[in-house]
């Protein structure tokens, strides 16, 4: 019975001493991923100061003025670019990290970073396998059937439907189903018709999402925002964190700048 019971605190030690080496690996990954961002933005702004110097150039200008594309590139070419350098080390990091947190962060890093589509195409796969739950993927639907392809990328928009905890990413890769089914040209009626139904029931049942917004964007643009027109009253905080509203500001020349990051 002593056996027995030194043999299970002996397992039980051995399983400890290996979560804690597991947990200490990982620590060290996510470390290392900072540190590669931080890294990645210093290498970043040197390329870029050294794209800005080169357009001062003399060389580039007489390049320009000739629109000789090919020698334009060279010229570029020279400079060492930090992204395919970063990216190899991104997804080095993601490897010995699968299914971790650490992969995740790598991953979406690669995603955002990389013009590749057959890599990014890769690279979503991997997500889905392994990440399929993640807030992430709001910000990432209209990239599913850019990257993945009509077919593949409905499925894997089906699947966040099903697994997705999200109602607002389930909301978001319906209306990405149906819309990309409804501009289809070779898709039958049929086909039409319930991706026509589908959009109706987003924008009946769930009227303040993001796609029926969207969906509601032409109508609003003619109804609300043409010359003339009081503009919607706007409402936010200023760099201070104090509220404030397009109306407080009626009588004053106003620019409203909309910009966005993708």
């Amino acid at each position: 019975m002593k056996k027995t019971i030194a043999g299970l605190g002996a397992l039980l030690l051995l399983a400890s001493v290996s979560t804690a080496q597991v947990d200490a690996s990982h620590a060290d990954s996510a470390l290392k991923i900072k540190a590669l961002k931080r890294d990645y933005a210093a290498a970043k702004a040197d390329y870029v100061a050294s794209r800005k110097a080169l357009m001062k150039t003399e060389k580039y200008q007489e390049l320009r003025k000739a629109r000789d594309r090919e020698g334009l590139n060279q010229l570029f070419a020279d400079l060492d670019n930090p992204d395919p350098i970063f990216y190899a080390r991104f997804e080095a990091v993601a490897k010995n990290n699968e299914g971790t947190p650490v992969e995740l962060k790598s991953m979406l890093w690669m995603l955002d970073h990389c013009r590749d589509k057959v890599k990014n195409a890769a690279t979503m796969q991997a997500l889905a396998a392994r990440h399929i739950e993640g807030e992430f993927w709001g910000a990432k639907l209209r990239l599913v059937p850019y990257y993945l392809g009509t077919e593949k990328g409905n499925l894997l928009l089906a699947r966040l439907v099903e697994k997705n905890p999200s109602l607002a990413i389930q909301i978001g890769a319906r209306y990405r189903i149906a819309k990309g089914n409804l501009r289809d040209k070779s898709a039958s009626d049929e086909v039409h018709k319930k991706a026509q139904a589908e959009l109706d029931d987003i924008l009946a049942k769930h009227p303040d999402s993001l796609p029926s917004l969207e969906m509601k964007a032409p109508e609003f643009i003619k109804s609300r925002l043409q010359i003339g027109m009081v503009a919607p009253d706007i409402i936010g905080n200023d760099l201070d964190g104090v509220a404030i509203k397009l109306s407080d500001y009626r009588g004053r020349v106003v620019v409203i700048d909309f910009w966005g990051d993708w």
